[in-house]
């Protein structure tokens, strides 16, 4: 089965993550899903949220997380995510929010 995304342009999208501000917690969780993502990046990304509006117990206390404590940040984030209810989402549609928000210029 096709899924319309060639492995090449995959495999360039994925090279050039690193230039892709995260400015969504979806896109964040789709990253995340993807292996994209270290632990280490999650209370940024955490505090990035805030600024914009985003608000649960666990997100506040994932955009607290000194780096010594970075081992909690993976349950945070998803703890994060379900108080938001923000839904989980399978690698493969991860994979297809991740491309189109590349694409999408932002």
């Amino acid at each position: 089965m096709s899924t319309g995304v060639s492995r090449r342009g995959l495999t360039d999208a994925m090279r050039s993550l690193h230039s892709v501000p995260i400015m969504d917690l979806a896109v964040a969780q789709a990253l995340w899903a993807i292996d994209r993502l270290q632990a280490s990046q999650l209370p940024t990304i955490a505090q990035d949220a805030l600024e914009v509006g985003y608000d649960s117990p666990a997100l506040r206390m994932l955009a607290g997380l000194i780096p010594v404590d970075v081992h909690l940040a993976p349950d945070l984030f998803q703890r994060a995510l379900d108080e938001l209810q923000i839904h989980s989402v399978t690698p493969l549609n991860a994979l297809h929010l991740f491309i189109r928000y590349r694409h999408s210029g932002l």
